[in-house]
């Protein structure tokens, strides 16, 4: 919502607020307008590589390697 106008902002916020879902196909539009789904994935991509570094402090075990494999999961899914 950061990339959008005050005007468009404050419609998504109320839709969100009041839960109209005949919002939703500008809610929808504006995402998509704004590249919001690629700018929310760089960030999680981000987070994901900072918690594969940190976590390679520390010692190996299956507790690592299943959150190493959580972060993975994280990025690899698709819905």
């Amino acid at each position: 919502m950061n990339h959008c106008d005050s005007e468009l902002r404050g419609r998504i916020a109320q839709a969100i607020e009041t839960g109209d879902l005949q919002a939703m196909p500008e809610i929808v539009n504006a995402i998509h307008t704004h590249g919001s789904l690629d700018y929310s994935r760089k960030v999680a991509e981000t987070y994901a590589a900072r918690a594969a570094e940190a976590l390679q402090t520390c010692p190996p075990s299956p507790y690592r390697d299943a959150l190493l494999g959580l972060a993975r999961y994280a990025m690899d899914r698709n819905h």
